[in-house]
């Protein structure tokens, strides 16, 4: 019931989106809805806005074309999204939902809608709990991570201490994540110091 719910919500959001971006330059074919919008509407609580991922690079294209030609429709448009009213259409991440979706950094999150039916990525109980658990799949950014529980906790999540032990302990690991932690340095300053 609750699935079908979300469902409807935002096929009616994409049915607003295309009355204003005409089909031929978004085509939710080639997008999905994934974040905490699934999760929000799933547990009836306020949605902050819509975060739309792509799956091609042609229809970011096409997207931005139309946004260069209707300037007055977008807020802000950066390399990494474009934001129109509650809508975000990220543009820095693109491709299939089960890859893209799997690197999100907690598993209430990691769901997603393709314009007919919601996914999950994780199991079912992440998006009907109210505790935040940690995708420690991936390596990431932790200390953007740490920033971010607070914005959670204030709408009414909870997080263990073993779930902060876990983020931290990820940003300590050796191998693959020190690799990841220079890039992500190396992106934010020009280069690299460790």
């Amino acid at each position: 019931m609750k699935k079908s719910k979300v469902e409807t919500a935002l096929s009616k959001v994409v049915s607003d989106i295309n009355s204003i971006i005409p089909i031929e330059y978004f085509n939710i074919k080639n997008w999905y809805f994934a974040g905490g919008c699934l999760y929000s509407i799933w547990n009836d609580r306020e949605i902050k806005d819509y975060d739309l991922f792509c799956r091609n690079v042609n229809a970011i294209k096409k997207l931005r074309k139309w946004f260069r030609q209707n300037k007055d429709k977008s807020e802000i448009i950066t390399k990494n999204a474009i934001s129109m009213d509650k809508y975000q259409f990220v543009v820095k991440y693109v491709g299939d939902p089960e890859v893209e979706v799997a690197k999100f950094d907690f598993l209430h999150n990691m769901f997603y809608f393709d314009g007919i039916s919601i996914h999950n990525v994780t199991d079912w109980d992440h998006i009907e709990s109210n505790k935040l658990e940690f995708n420690s799949d991936r390596a990431r950014d932790v200390l953007n991570i740490l920033t971010r529980i607070p914005k959670f906790i204030n709408r009414g999540m909870d997080i263990s201490q073993k779930e902060i032990l876990d983020i931290i302990e990820m940003g300590t690991r050796p191998t693959k994540i020190i690799r990841e932690r220079r890039s992500i340095k190396k992106i934010r300053s020009g280069k690299g110091i460790y």
